[in-house]
């Protein structure tokens, strides 16, 4: 396979480094038996330029396994500001689609939805969807209530 040459700054190649970081934890933070090995071999491959550039505070280097790992100085910083945004938005988003769905499904029946044409049914099921949105914006999740976790968890 023919490799090509790139020239890149030493900011150029900290971002590329951070965004790489980040693909990888994403592909693979939640795995453990089917880790994408490509997403690993793109960010061991970017680690190891950290000498290059004079990045090594961003690797951690096994000294049994020689294998390079990001450091803590990686981990932190803005990646860890950007995941927790990430992870934020992506949790308010799903509750609410996954709520607004159950709300949909519980207002409607099956044949009531077959009948719906797809313009109706979008602008039906996002009216249940912004329901929830509207509530978790104004209220968080104050007014959520289940009674198994509230016999579990509240004192009568």
């Amino acid at each position: 396979m023919k490799k090509q040459t790139i020239e890149l700054t030493k900011s150029e190649y900290i971002s590329i480094l951070k965004a790489v970081y980040l693909g990888a934890w994403m592909a693979n933070a939640h795995r453990i038996d089917d880790v994408k090995e490509e997403y690993e071999s793109a960010e061991k491959l970017m680690l190891s330029l950290a000498s290059q550039f004079g990045c090594l505070k961003y690797v951690d280097r096994d000294e049994k396994t020689n294998k390079l790992y990001p450091s803590v100085e990686l981990e932190g910083g803005e990646p860890e500001e950007l995941r927790a945004d990430y992870n934020e938005a992506t949790f308010w988003s799903e509750l609410t689609a996954k709520l607004g769905a159950q709300l949909f499904a519980k207002r409607y029946s099956e044949a009531e939805i077959k009948k719906m044409d797809e313009d109706d049914h979008f602008a039906k099921l996002y009216e249940c969807i912004d329901l929830y949105a509207d509530e978790f914006e104004e209220f968080g999740l104050e007014n959520i209530n289940c009674p198994k976790l509230e016999k579990l968890h509240c004192k009568k």
